[in-house]
């Protein structure tokens, strides 16, 4: 039977980076015992969890898709995507389990921090119309959006089909998994000294920059009209901007810790035979609030000028 890992990653874990380093890697991995393959999407996984989760590829087509690009049983499949932790319907990877031996892996943020990232990369570039101009109040009570990061749910759905000491979880903080990247190669058993390191970046907004991007409406521009966008917010001198990410109040921050504390203690306990998740100390901090008057009277006439000078 072949061996088949996948990387269920979460959004914003540094998945883009683990796909950069298998693509920029693939013929020194394929060498050491490591199919990337290609599936027919260039590489591009999330195209196959898309394909999945709307019902426009079959699993059992992705089982012939796999079976056509590596005929050797000794050499470990990769597949990686940040939206196959996109579970709801687990049928393709009940037919993956039966067609091949499965192990597992995917990387987990503290909510509050998690939500900030995705917050920021919902303005930043945005893809949904619910939350392309959301506030951080609106994102918050539309928690539900985002079940993948209710880990205690999402990691039993993955064991029922992945034996759980085949499952590798990281723990997002420094003092567990600071490189994704080097913690994922590691765990396959990969030689990583004749790999090329490749980093992709995808720099986060301040929150001052978030409090006018929102306004902007980036939805309906294509991207080089967004990237002129943003290019031209970050030369605006935001008076109240302090340079800071932080996106929620501490009640907000607060609610979101309490409403997982009991499922990231329940996960800690049974998979990692840990008593917390996560072992950072939580920082309180007040974010900046740009006021909308001034965004419209001062700061959107500046961008305007900068976009257009641009």
């Amino acid at each position: 039977m072949k061996r088949l890992h996948i990387h269920f990653g979460i959004h914003r874990t540094g998945t883009t980076s683990i796909h950069y380093n298998l693509l920029g890697n693939a013929q020194e991995l394929e060498r050491q015992g490591y199919i990337y393959p290609d599936l027919g999407v260039g590489h591009r996984h999330v195209k196959t969890a898309w394909g999945i989760i709307s019902g426009k590829l079959k699993p059992n087509e992705l089982v012939n898709k796999i079976h056509a690009e590596s005929s050797d049983p000794d050499k470990l499949i990769v597949l990686s995507s940040e939206d196959f932790c996109q579970l709801r319907d687990a049928k393709w990877l009940k037919i993956l389990s039966e067609e091949f031996d499965l192990s597992a892996s995917l990387y987990v943020k503290r909510q509050d921090l998690w939500l900030e990232s995705w917050y920021n990369q919902h303005i930043k570039w945005p893809w949904s119309k619910k939350f392309s101009s959301s506030s951080p109040e609106f994102f918050i009570k539309n928690i539900k959006d985002f079940y993948w990061i209710n880990y205690d749910w999402l990691v039993p759905r993955i064991c029922e089909f992945v034996d759980k000491d085949r499952l590798h979880i990281g723990v997002m903080e420094k003092a567990s998994v600071s490189n994704t990247t080097q913690d994922f190669f590691r765990f396959l058993g990969v030689d990583e000294s004749s790999l090329v390191n490749e980093e992709p970046k995808n720099e986060s907004l301040t929150k001052g920059q978030l409090d006018i991007a929102r306004r902007v409406g980036l939805l309906a521009l294509k991207p080089k009209g967004r990237q002129k966008v943003l290019s031209s917010i970050k030369k605006i001198n935001i008076d109240e901007d302090d340079g800071s990410k932080i996106v929620f109040t501490p009640e907000q921050r607060e609610g979101i810790l309490e409403s997982f504390q009991d499922g990231n203690k329940k996960l800690a306990n049974d998979f990692l035979g840990k008593r917390k998740l996560f072992e950072e100390e939580v920082v309180f901090s007040d974010p900046v609030l740009v006021p909308e008057k001034k965004i419209y009277e001062v700061y959107m006439p500046e961008l305007l000028k900068l976009v257009v000078e641009s």
